[in-house]
């Protein structure tokens, strides 16, 4: 048995050594290589940043700036077909016909020797002109 305790006191762990080993101060060298490391990378990550920043910001305004397009756009639609509607309606105007049917429809104004029936439900000049 005594064999055996002479073995065991030969034997050392590996992992021993190895957490002695990495105990070791680090050299100026490697202490200025780490913090040259540390200072770009937080250089460079400010700058991802700052950089993201300004494309998230120019997205959303470019987003702000279409949406204003098409409301523009849907109001100069209307603002155009209304336009036509009036200038159609000026047309009609300037036509003798018209402005008579209108009179007489609307004023009940009537010729010499003619009577006048207003009809409810009958035809209607405002729906004629649409």
């Amino acid at each position: 048995m005594k064999k055996g305790n002479d073995n065991s006191k030969k034997i050392v762990s590996l992992r021993s050594r190895t957490k002695k080993q990495d105990k070791k101060p680090l050299t100026y060298v490697q202490t200025v290589h780490k913090r040259r490391v540390i200072a770009i990378t937080t250089v460079i990550s400010l700058v991802v940043l700052f950089f993201g920043y300004q494309i998230i910001r120019a997205k959303l305004a470019q987003n702000e700036i279409n949406n204003t397009i098409i409301t523009t756009q849907d109001k100069l639609k209307k603002q155009k077909k209304e336009n036509e509607e009036l200038k159609i309606k000026a047309k009609q105007l300037q036509d003798d016909d018209y402005i008579q049917k209108i009179i007489r429809s609307k004023y009940y104004y009537s010729k010499d020797g003619e009577q006048i029936y207003s009809i409810p439900g009958g035809d209607n000049i405002e729906s004629d002109s649409k």
